[in-house]
């Protein structure tokens, strides 16, 4: 009787602690792992090339530095993959090559138009957007800008051209397929051709620092999540990302990436979620 009261107990505390180990949850590492980021065996990664936010890619070596770099460093170590970089030169390049199955992921801005095609999720820094204007300009705010007989720069596609499109009400923008050289954008703000460039706050910091005759408006006009994207439906791959970024942005991890990229003057660690 006893030995069977034993075995009861002893069959009993199995089931409880099966039971209980089933119920742990599941390590990040193991969920990245099982989500398949990488199915070809190298994780490829598309990105806007020429977004300081994303990333900056050294013109001799290839190599990509900033908060892309790092997180997809980070994330390729804890799979066990290696990585490949794919700089691209617009928005819509980054969605066809996810679409097309020739990148694994991407990284992009939110726009409710982009968000068509992909899917986002794990957002990382919050991307600000402010006017580039001449040094003897009057404008103190955004809301200056946009008055009667202002002209607005803006680069076709780009999520500073997406807002001003829809949102600028008297103002005039002028579209450029490409941004202009460096020492045309002085020229044109200088010389008064063009009252304001609206670009992304990180630009416009890094053009002011290299032209005395340029200052930055001192709010944003406009500013957005940074994220990854993928094909619509990859809810399990979508659920992984959102956990590892969840957990690089409350570990102090981006915060440190922007900084070592000299990005807090164009960007802060993004809130959970996306809009």
């Amino acid at each position: 009787m006893i030995l069977n009261r034993l075995s009861s107990l002893s069959a009993a505390l199995v089931l409880f602690l099966a039971c209980g180990a089933a119920a742990q949850p599941v390590s990040l590492d193991d969920q990245l792992i099982a989500a398949n980021l990488a199915p070809g065996g190298t994780l490829r990664v598309a990105f806007l090339g020429t977004n300081p936010i994303q990333g900056r890619v050294d013109p001799n070596t290839g190599a990509v530095s900033g908060p892309v770099g790092d997180i997809i460093r980070e994330l390729s170590g804890r799979i066990n993959r290696a990585h490949e970089f794919m700089p691209q030169s617009g928005a819509q390049a980054v969605i066809d090559a996810v679409n097309s199955g020739a990148a694994d992921l991407g990284f992009l801005a939110y726009e409710d138009s982009r968000a068509e095609p992909v899917d986002y999720a794990g957002p990382y820094a919050t991307m600000a957007s402010s006017y580039l204007v001449s040094e003897n300009s009057l404008f103190q705010s955004s809301a200056d800008v946009d008055a009667a007989g202002n002209v607005i720069g803006t680069v076709t596609g780009r999520s500073q051209e997406v807002f001003l499109s829809a949102n600028i009400r008297n103002a005039e923008l002028e579209y450029w397929q490409q941004q202009p050289p460096d020492e045309e954008i002085e020229r044109l703000l200088v010389s008064g051709e063009l009252e304001a460039i609206g670009q992304n706050r990180q630009r416009s910091v890094e053009h002011a620092a290299k032209f005395l005759a340029l200052r930055v408006v001192d709010d944003a006009f406009f500013s957005v999540p940074q994220s990854f994207v993928m094909r619509q439906g990859e809810a399990v791959k979508a659920e992984a990302l959102i956990r590892l970024m969840d957990e690089l942005r409350g570990n102090g991890f981006v915060q440190a990436s922007l900084e070592k990229a000299n990005l807090l003057g164009g960007a802060s660690v993004a809130p959970p979620g996306i809009p």
